[in-house]
């Protein structure tokens, strides 16, 4: 592999063109060294490279990962809540809800017997009668 050799090494300057990252260092002091307008009208923000920025960097992008995992984990949340409707006894059996025995089997026994208004049937939250345990 051949590398063009020219005076300048590597590049002194950090470089993004996230406006959100621009934004958040701007809010902590940080000012771009100059603006390079890409092609596209794109512009690409240049820093001095420190270890100032770099741990501001590293904050930021932890900030960042924490908000992905956490759109993710409510993305999963909100799914699983869309595709898969549970009753009761699957909330009972997954240990999410606690419930008297003699409870459930009333209202078992009310399901079964078509009396199905939904004050005893569950779909993602579990709605009991009052004098329930839960």
């Amino acid at each position: 592999m051949e590398y063009a050799t020219t005076r300048r090494q590597f590049d002194h300057e950090y470089a993004t063109e996230w406006r959100r990252e621009r934004d958040w260092l701007k809010e902590r002091g940080f000012t771009p060294t100059f603006i390079r307008i890409l092609p596209g009208g794109i512009e690409r923000y240049k820093y001095r490279k420190t270890e100032k920025l770099f741990d501001a960097l590293a904050e930021f992008y932890r900030e960042v990962d924490a908000e992905r995992s956490w759109k993710a984990a409510e993305r999963k949340m909100s799914g699983a809540a869309v595709t898969k409707k549970l009753s009761l006894k699957d909330l009972v059996k997954m240990g999410h809800v606690t419930i008297s025995a003699e409870d459930l089997r009333e209202i078992l026994a009310d399901i079964e017997d078509g009396d199905n208004d939904g004050d005893n049937a569950v779909v993602g939250t579990p709605l009991l009668p009052e004098d329930d345990t839960i």
